[in-house]
């Protein structure tokens, strides 16, 4: 079902009425598929882009049906090492069923390691990992993105094969409730190789607090 979101300022004591339009969306169905073997990926999962719709999931012969979506898909399998990918879907009419062609998964590699949480950092919170192809603009290549467990240690999701900066950033909480702090750390040249798990990288990270308008360690 396609979504719209809008927003509304209410004033105390006023009172509203607010209608709503529903669409059918259209059908999608298709297979999910091993770019190499041509072979079937079972338990892919299928979901629309559009506000977090729940997903489904691909059967023994690869196929999904997707129903009442408006939207784009997004392709994964978290048992594999595919790389996930968007689907761009052309417009169809309202309660159509459309066949999607093929849906190639290539191979990818990942990148487990730890990210350092400096000791102003509470032991309960996550950092966020995020993969940046290099030699290319920050803003328009986060390849994937993964969270860290509170110990800090980290895998993201697979990749294509390339070279890497690895950005980390732990998420706000802190000791220091009264005081507002970011703690980031980046590492470059961190290689992707199709099938391998690039292993034990160290991703150093620093505090920044700031009290008042006067930053400091």
């Amino acid at each position: 079902m396609h979504s719209i979101v809008q927003s509304l300022f209410v004033k105390t004591n006023a009172h509203y009425s607010i209608d709503f339009v529903l669409s059918r969306g259209a059908t999608f169905k298709g297979q999910v598929l091993d770019d190499a073997t041509g072979q079937p990926i079972k338990d892919a999962f299928v979901y629309s882009t559009a506000y977090g719709r729940h997903d489904v999931h691909t059967d023994e012969n690869g196929s999904y049906e997707f129903s009442h979506i408006a939207a784009d898909l997004f392709v994964g399998a978290r048992t594999t090492n595919h790389v996930a990918q968007t689907i761009k879907l052309d417009a169809a009419a309202e309660g159509s069923t459309v066949s999607v062609p093929d849906i190639r998964l290539r191979p990818g590699g990942w990148i487990s390691g730890r990210v350092e949480r400096p000791a102003e950092v509470e032991s309960n919170t996550f950092a966020r990992v995020t993969l940046e192809i290099q030699g290319y603009l920050q803003t328009n290549s986060v390849i994937s993105d993964a969270f860290s467990r509170v110990d800090g240690t980290f895998r993201t999701d697979p990749s294509p094969s390339g070279t890497y900066t690895l950005h980390a950033e732990w998420q706000r909480g802190g000791k220091r409730t009264t005081q507002t702090w970011q703690a980031t750390g980046s590492v470059s040249n961190i290689n992707v190789i199709v099938g391998r798990d690039t292993t034990n990288v160290f991703i150093p990270a620093k505090m920044t607090i700031q009290t008042n308008g006067t930053g400091g360690r």
